[in-house]
C-alpha cells in the first residue's frame, strides 16, 4: 500500500469512528396518503437523532409540547396558550375549536420510534385507538437484501438499494456507506448505512432533506409511564376501526362544539392497503 492510499484509509477511519461517536441528526419528510382520502398525500416533518447505542424518531414540536406538559406548571402554560388561541366564541354565543392557528405550539403527531442497539429491540409508542400505547419487536423481523449494483446519489451522498418485505409492505431503500450509523426513519434500520430515502409504494416514502450532528445527544421521551404495552396486530386493527368512526364518537363527546380543522364533520374510509404502513394486521 503506498502513503497516499494509506492516509486515505486512516481519514476514512477517524471519520467512521467520529461519526459513530457523535449522534447524527437526520431530518426527514414523512410523506403518507391522506387519512381516509382516495388521493393526496401529507408531509410530516421528523427527527432521527442517533448514535452508536440508540436512537428516535420523533417530531421536534410533538417533543416540545411533551417536555412542557411533563410538569404540571408547564402543562398549565401550554394549556393557557391553546385556549387562547383555538377556542373562539361567536356572536351567537356558540363555541369553535379551531386549531389550524400556528402561532401555538400544538401536538398533532403522537409517532415516536425507539430503537435499543444493545438490546436490539425497536419500541413504538403512539397514539393508536384513540390510547397512548407502545409495543416492541427484535431488530431480527425486518431483514434486507442489498442490490450492490443499484446506485443513486441522495443529499450529495452516495447511496445503495436495499429490499425487504416487512409487516405486509415491500420497501426498497437506499443507504449510504459514507455515514456509519445502521439507522433510518421510522423502524427502518439494519443496513451497514445511513437510510437516507426509502419507499414502499408511489404515496408511501421518506427522504432525508438535511444530514448534520447535533451535541444534544439522543432526547428521552417523557412520560413514558403514561403508555401501556399493546399488542401490534390488535392495535393496528382496533384504530383503523377507530379512525373510520371517530368523527361519530367526537360528535358524542363534543355535543354543542364545532371542531374546525378536522374533515368537516364526515366520516372517513381508512383502507390499510393504502393508509397504513403495516399491512399484515
Amino acid at each position: 500500500m503506498n502513503k497516499m492510499k494509506f492516509m486515505m484509509l486512516v481519514a476514512s477511519i477517524v471519520a467512521a469512528v467520529s461519526v459513530e461517536a457523535q449522534t447524527v441528526r437526520v431530518a426527514y419528510d414523512a410523506v403518507t396518503p391522506k387519512a381516509g382520502e382516495k388521493e393526496g398525500v401529507s408531509i410530516t416533518k421528523m427527527l432521527l437523532d442517533a448514535d452508536a447505542t440508540h436512537s428516535l424518531y420523533y417530531n421536534a414540536i410533538s417533543l416540545f409540547c411533551d417536555s412542557l406538559t411533563s410538569t404540571p406548571e408547564g402543562e398549565k402554560q401550554l394549556k393557557e396558550m391553546q385556549f387562547a388561541a383555538f377556542v373562539k366564541v361567536q356572536p351567537d354565543g356558540s363555541i369553535v375549536i379551531d386549531k389550524t392557528d400556528k402561532s401555538v405550539p400544538n401536538k398533532i403527531i403522537d409517532l415516536y420510534v425507539a430503537k435499543d442497539n444493545g438490546a436490539a429491540v425497536t419500541t413504538l409508542y403512539d397514539k393508536l385507538a384513540d390510547a397512548s400505547v407502545y409495543y416492541t419487536e427484535p431488530f431480527d423481523e425486518l431483514s434486507w437484501n442489498i442490490v450492490e449494483d443499484s446506485t443513486m446519489t441522495v443529499l450529495g451522498y452516495e447511496c445503495v438499494m436495499a429490499e425487504a418485505e416487512y409487516h405486509g409492505r415491500k420497501w426498497t431503500a437506499w443507504f449510504s456507506p459514507e455515514i456509519p450509523v445502521h439507522d433510518g426513519p421510522w423502524k427502518l434500520r439494519g443496513l451497514p448505512g445511513l437510510i437516507l430515502m426509502a419507499s414502499a409504494t408511489p404515496e408511501i416514502y421518506f427522504t432525508a432533506t438535511e444530514v448534520g450532528q447535533t451535541a444534544s445527544g439522543v432526547p428521552a421521551m417523557y412520560k413514558t409511564d403514561t403508555y401501556y404495552k399493546a399488542d401490534r396486530r390488535k392495535t393496528l386493527s382496533d384504530d383503523e376501526h377507530y379512525q373510520n368512526h371517530r368523527m361519530t364518537m367526537l360528535k358524542a363527546k363534543y355535543a354543542g362544539v364545532k371542531v374546525v380543522g378536522g374533515s368537516g364533520g364526515d366520516e372517513v374510509n381508512v383502507i390499510k392497503d393504502r393508509h397504513a404502513l403495516e399491512t399484515d394486521y
